[in-house]
């Protein structure tokens, strides 16, 4: 091997990203100068497969720290992915929660409706009215009071609903 070339007692892994590429280059090249220059106390076959396990080492070395940094970025990933689903989860139960008093308060609201409703057909259907224009002047001013209370009920719906919106 070229005596530029110094691997350290604790290659690969004690060694950084760029001492690695610089490693393998160096030992690549040394591998292509081989013909040229062979060392005497090592025969060339024995040199050349040193030179190509140390390469392998190092490209190994840096594909375990690739992987390593993929494995908990992953890992974080998983971990902040069941935070967001789990906070998402907590959400739509208070959404549930809420909707559900939203809901009975507006069924009492129809209830009263409804109510008024059919309190005002009884009224109707007891009051035999033989005139006509007496009972189109009852339908109208009942209608009217059917009406005033569905602005009410609106009304009551839409601050009901402006109070329970998040």
């Amino acid at each position: 091997m070229d005596t530029s070339i110094s691997i350290p007692n604790d290659f690969p892994r004690g060694c950084s990203k760029k001492e690695l590429d610089g490693f393998i280059a160096a030992l690549s090249k040394e591998a292509q100068n081989l013909g040229l220059e062979a060392k005497p106390s090592i025969p060339r076959q024995s040199h050349r497969a040193y030179i190509g396990t140390l390469i392998q080492l190092a490209q190994s070395e840096k594909r375990d720290r690739v992987s390593t940094r993929l494995f908990w970025l992953s890992t974080s990933l998983a971990f902040v992915s069941a935070f967001v689903a789990g906070v998402a989860l907590y959400v739509s139960y208070l959404s549930l929660e809420s909707s559900s008093g939203w809901e009975e308060k507006q069924l009492e609201k129809v209830d009263a409706l409804v109510s008024t409703i059919e309190q005002s057909n009884v009224k109707l259907n007891k009051s035999n009215i033989d005139s006509t224009n007496t009972q189109t002047t009852i339908l109208v001013t009942e209608l009217k009071k059917i009406t005033k209370n569905i602005e009410t009920v609106n009304k009551q719906f839409k601050r009901d609903a402006a109070s329970v919106a998040p």
